[in-house]
């Protein structure tokens, strides 16, 4: 099964994706933690640097799908068409797709990259980079899970559980 997290930068992807793969025994893709591994030195975010990320995730992806395991793939996916081209991924495997998307009031936002950035956390997300994607972020297409992440970290967990479940029965 493919799994694509999604949502703005502070909303909890990360910490849903961590939940997700816990309950459902999965792989997780970071494109942080990726960006890091391909880039230790020094990031620019140039689109090269950006479709290299992606090409990397997708080589990933498609290689533990291939062997049978189970993908979360936790990155932004401001626009629908790359949610697409990992939906047709998916199919091209015969996996099951899914796309959970993480939604968080924005003070908790503010909060969390706050922290983040004093934790030195893989995510170099600021609160001005959340503000300037905001209106960038293209609504989520088709079938859907939503996650609300209001900062409640056994309401969290709750929602998590109830959605691995699902995930599990597809």
């Amino acid at each position: 099964m493919l799994i694509l997290v999604t949502g703005l930068p502070g909303s909890g992807k990360s910490t849903v994706a961590r939940l997700l793969a816990k309950q459902l025994d999965a792989h997780i893709l970071n494109s942080d933690v990726i960006r890091r591994e391909l880039y230790p030195i020094a990031r620019t975010y140039s689109s090269q640097e950006t479709q290299q990320v992606i090409r990397e995730t997708e080589r990933r992806a498609r290689e533990l799908l291939q062997a049978g395991g189970t993908v979360i793939l936790d990155a932004l996916f401001t626009k629908q068409r790359p949610r697409e081209e990992y939906r047709e991924l998916a199919q091209e495997i015969g996996a099951p797709f899914h796309i959970v998307y993480v939604v968080a009031p924005e003070e908790k936002t503010r909060e969390r990259l706050e922290l983040r950035a004093q934790l030195g956390d893989a995510s170099e997300a600021t609160f001005e980079y959340y503000l300037n994607r905001k209106p960038h972020f293209e609504a989520v297409q088709g079938e859907h899970f939503v996650i609300h992440n209001e900062g409640d970290g056994a309401s969290l967990e709750a929602n998590v559980r109830e959605v691995a479940s699902k995930l599990a029965t597809v």
